[in-house]
């Protein structure tokens, strides 16, 4: 149920800078809403230029690193100890409630695909997505209730029984409704990150670029490696590997460089800059940490040992996938607070 897509769109969302406020707010007038609109006809700008786009963009960025994460852990959750095909009653292990959805950037969601700019090819599946989303997340608080209360031993899983088909429906048109998004919105990810490289570029923002530029050389290296771990790991290319380490040590190379560049720090981040230099230090730390555990990686391959601790994956392994998609995951979080 759950795609390796989905793997990749969590670990490479990156938030731009953010626009100005959604003019388009409850309080907006059909007055206005129209008066903006027949500016906007009068005057075509580009996508990317919009002063909306980033609050909407960002809101489904927002979606798929929140919601969508937290409906495939409750999938998951959930699989992991109710019988899929005979149901809750049949389950070997102790029923647990499911991971809680994250209500929040559902909401925001749901308010911002109606807002300008239209994305064509984006936001009518969005709309699906959502209804799915919300139509998930309701079946869900219910079986919480359900669950929490161990209401379970009092109907010998009656209740459970009904909801275990209507929750597995629930999943299925969810994630189906989300794989109908997944590459048209990859695509004006890739979009969205040329046009602000070339921006970040051209304005002589060297901390912003090579951010940019070093989180795209860590999303090629994530999909090089893709699922595969143990011994499946002798199938990466090693040659392309080391290519793409070299391209991601360069740009590393150039934020310790800029760490302390004042006033690069000051045009990355204007008055922020004393708060969100902090942000840039854990990040280049966390890059520190992924070439060192890229070199455990290369290790492990070239012994034969994919043997890890009795704590992975809860607690990630040096040198295994699993922990280098967690540092993916921290640096990628680091660059969306430099980016707020």
């Amino acid at each position: 149920m759950q795609s390796k897509f989905f793997i990749l769109l969590l670990f490479s969302i990156v938030i731009i800078s953010c626009g100005t406020k959604n003019k388009h707010t409850e309080n907006s007038t059909n007055e206005d809403i129209a008066t903006e609109t027949a500016q906007s006809d009068a005057e075509p700008v580009n996508l990317f230029e919009h002063p909306d786009f980033a609050k909407k963009f960002n809101a489904y960025i927002n979606f798929s690193n929140r919601f969508h994460k937290s409906a495939t852990k409750s999938y998951e959750k959930y699989l992991a100890w109710v019988d899929k095909a005979k149901g809750p009653k049949y389950g070997k292990n102790t029923p647990q409630t499911l991971y809680e959805l994250h209500e929040r950037s559902l909401e925001k969601v749901a308010k911002e695909v109606d807002f300008d700019p239209q994305m064509k090819g984006i936001d009518q599946p969005m709309r699906q997505v959502v209804e799915k989303a919300d139509a998930l997340y309701q079946l869900i608080n219910t079986a919480n209730g359900y669950y929490e209360k161990e209401d379970y031993k009092d109907d010998d899983f009656a209740k459970g029984q009904v909801l275990h088909p209507q929750l597995m429906k629930a999943f299925e048109e969810y994630f189906a409704a989300y794989e109908k998004i997944s590459l048209p919105f990859q695509q004006l990810q890739d979009e969205t990150f040329r046009f602000d490289v070339e921006k970040f570029k051209a304005n002589g923002q060297a901390i912003r670029y090579n951010l940019m530029i070093n989180l795209k050389n860590v999303e090629d290296i994530a999909t090089l490696i893709d699922s595969l771990d143990g011994s499946d790991l002798k199938k990466v290319d090693m040659k392309s590997l080391d290519e793409k380490m070299k391209a991601f040590k360069e740009s590393h190379n150039k934020l310790e460089n800029l760490q302390n560049d004042e006033a690069q720090l000051e045009k990355a981040f204007g008055n922020m800059a004393v708060f969100k230099r902090s942000n840039l230090d854990s990040y280049v730390t966390n890059g520190v940490d992924f070439i060192k555990n890229i070199r455990n990686l290369k290790e492990r391959i070239k012994t034969n040992n994919f043997k890890y601790s009795i704590v992975h994956p809860s607690i990630p392994d040096k040198g295994s996938p699993a922990k280098l998609f967690e540092l993916y995951s921290q640096m990628v979080n680091l660059y969306n607070r430099m980016s707020r």
